[in-house]
């Protein structure tokens, strides 16, 4: 939970944020709802940063969206 907390201090402070975590999307997904509320851009994937591929992936993904504040 501690993530999540500093993604809500990044995303109060007007960060745009992207969430990366191991648990089931679902969970991410209820994780961006609540951060977001706040009306900043957040995205969040499943992934395992353990893995480097699935980490490239991911980045490659996030610049597509163009994640900016």
């Amino acid at each position: 939970m501690l993530g999540q907390e500093y993604a809500q201090v990044l995303s109060d402070a007007g960060a745009a944020v992207v969430l990366f975590d191991v648990v089931p999307q679902a969970e991410i997904n209820k994780r961006v709802k609540a951060i977001s509320s706040s009306g900043r851009n957040i995205v969040g994937m499943t992934i395992d940063i353990a893995k480097e591929k699935q980490v490239k992936e991911a980045v490659k993904k996030v610049i597509k969206r163009k994640i900016t504040q």
